[in-house]
C-alpha cells in the first residue's frame, strides 16, 4: 500500500508524459509477469488497485482485460474493453480481443465489426496480418469465397504464415470441403511454398479392419 502511495505522490509531483509511459510500462510487465508465474488472481488485484489508488489509464484497463480473459471471465472483459474502445478508440490490440470473444461465441457479425478496426489501425505493425487473418477465417465461415481470397491475400502480404499459424488448425480443414475455398487455399498455398499445409488438414481415411 504504501508503495502505491509513494507512486502516486511521484506522479503527482512529475506529471512529464516520458515519466507517466514508463511508470504504465511498469505496471503492466508486472502484471504480465505475475500471469506469467501463474498468479492471474494477484494479477488482477494488482492492475485494479493501481488503477483505482494511483493513476488509470484505457492501456491499464486493456491489461486489466486481458487478466480477465485468461481467468476465463470473458463477459467482464469484453464489457471493460467495450469502456477501453469509448475512451481510446484507436488500441487496435483492444478491438482484436474484443474481436476475438466475439467469434468464440459465434458472433459473426460483431466480430468481423472488430477484426476491421483492428485490420485499418495496423496496416505497418509487425503483427498487422492479425485482423485479416481473422477477417479471412469469418469470410470462410461464411462461405464467401471473395472476401476470403481478398483478407487472406493482405494477411500474406503483411506477414502471415499457414505455416506458423494454421497447420492442422481444424477449423481450417473445413474450408477444403467447399470447392471455391479449397481452390483458394491451394492456389496461395503454392503460391508462397506452404503447400504442406494442406495435408495437415486432410482428414485421413479410417482404416479397413
Amino acid at each position: 500500500m504504501w508503495g502505491l502511495v509513494l507512486i502516486s505522490a511521484a506522479l503527482a509531483e512529475l506529471p512529464a508524459p516520458d515519466y507517466r509511459a514508463s511508470l504504465l510500462d511498469r505496471i503492466e510487465h508486472e502484471t504480465d509477469r505475475l500471469l506469467e508465474n501463474g498468479e492471474p488472481e494477484q494479477a488482477l488485484a494488482h492492475i485494479r488497485e493501481f488503477r483505482a489508488e494511483v493513476a488509470d489509464d484505457p492501456r491499464l484497463a486493456y491489461e486489466e482485460a486481458l487478466v480477465l480473459r485468461h481467468l476465463d471471465r470473458t463477459g467482464e472483459a469484453a464489457k471493460l474493453l467495450v469502456v477501453v474502445l469509448n475512451e481510446d478508440p484507436t488500441l487496435a490490440a483492444a478491438w482484436y480481443d474484443l474481436g476475438e470473444i466475439h467469434l468464440s461465441k459465434n458472433a459473426l457479425k460483431k466480430a468481423k465489426e472488430a477484426f476491421n478496426q483492428a485490420a485499418a489501425l495496423t496496416e505497418n505493425h509487425p503483427q498487422g496480418w492479425a485482423g485479416p487473418y481473422r477477417l479471412a477465417e469469418i469470410a470462410g465461415f461464411q462461405e464467401d469465397s471473395e472476401a476470403f481470397a481478398g483478407h487472406l491475400q493482405e494477411a500474406l502480404r503483411r506477414g502471415f504464415s499457414f505455416q506458423r499459424t494454421v497447420a492442422g488448425d481444424p477449423r481450417w480443414s473445413q474450408f477444403l470441403e467447399n470447392p471455391a475455398l479449397a481452390a483458394i487455399l491451394r492456389q496461395l498455398t503454392t503460391v508462397y511454398g506452404e503447400e504442406e499445409v494442406l495435408e495437415s488438414w486432410s482428414v485421413p481415411a479410417p482404416e479397413i479392419p
